[in-house]
């Protein structure tokens, strides 16, 4: 009878233990609250596979998600409300040449450029009213080679901590335009050279559409015939300033060349300025 009482004892505790409706087991045979038992303890052996399953495809997928974002080629800032970095990714530290533990913890602020805070500022505060901001370009001021041009854009996030609350952080993804920047800058002088000798030599360039009409007329065109630009562009044919006499045969001519696309160099006619006097170009 003792024996009897002490795997009762037990079994009531196991049921403790699992959950189970004691009061509704209490009376049953052993075997068939046994069976109960061992039926439970499956369910939460299966639970427990596949929440180690889950975990793992969860750990999985947060080192994809990691590399990703470390070793993506374009750099990644991840900061809160009060503009303070939470987060950065190899990219982004080789822009600004520092190491992400000096970075972490410091303002984005620090990073911008002087020129560029107002464009900033005003970038940031966008966010305010959208979840997803327009990319603008500035600089970032880098340690080593002063600065660098970059182009950005905003968006804000929702991230659960460790204490399950949720808050919202401003991701910024930094994409390095400086090789762009430095070939515009060498497009910007190539066309002032450009530009200067044409004004030396008074030479300009004009462009036109398939019928022959104006759509563009360099400056220097005033120094030679006396028109603006404006005067020209959209407004007349390049045949409109031929003279009377041999117009049609020029016409015919040069379309002719433009029908078939082929380039005229070293080509010598007289046309009329705007002051009424044939000069030859």
């Amino acid at each position: 009878m003792k024996a009897a009482n002490n795997i009762q004892d037990l079994i009531t505790r196991v049921l403790n233990t699992t959950g189970l409706d004691v009061d509704a087991l209490k009376d049953k045979p052993i075997e068939e609250i046994i069976q109960k038992i061992s039926i439970y303890q499956e369910e939460l052996e299966f639970q427990n596979r596949e929440l180690a399953r889950i975990q793992d495809r969860l750990s999985k997928s947060e080192k994809q998600f990691a590399a990703l974002f470390y070793d993506a080629p374009v750099g990644y800032v991840v900061f809160d409300n009060d503009k303070k970095i939470v987060n950065v990714n190899h990219a982004f530290e080789s822009l600004v040449s520092k190491n992400k533990n000096l970075i972490v913890g410091t303002p984005i602020t620090q990073y911008i450029h002087p020129d560029y805070q107002d464009s900033f500022y005003l970038h940031f505060k966008t966010l305010n009213r959208l979840e997803h901001s327009e990319s603008i370009e500035l600089a970032l001021r880098n340690t080593q080679n002063g600065e660098v041009f970059v182009k950005i854009q905003c968006s804000r996030d929702e991230v659960i901590d460790n204490d399950n609350e949720a808050s919202k952080l401003i991701r910024m993804s930094v994409t390095d335009i400086s090789g762009l920047k430095e070939k515009e800058a060498a497009l910007a002088k190539s066309y002032q050279l450009l530009n200067d000798l044409a004004v030396q030599s008074k030479t300009f360039a004009w462009e036109v559409d398939a019928n022959g009409l104006y759509t563009y007329v360099s400056p220097v065109i005033t120094e030679v015939l006396g028109y603006h630009p404006s005067e020209l562009e959209y407004k007349l044919h390049f045949y409109d300033l031929f003279p009377k006499g041999n117009k049609s045969y020029l016409i015919k001519d040069i379309l002719h060349n433009f029908s078939n696309k082929k380039p005229f160099v070293n080509y010598v006619n007289e046309v009329v300025n705007k002051f009424g006097r044939n000069v030859w170009v």
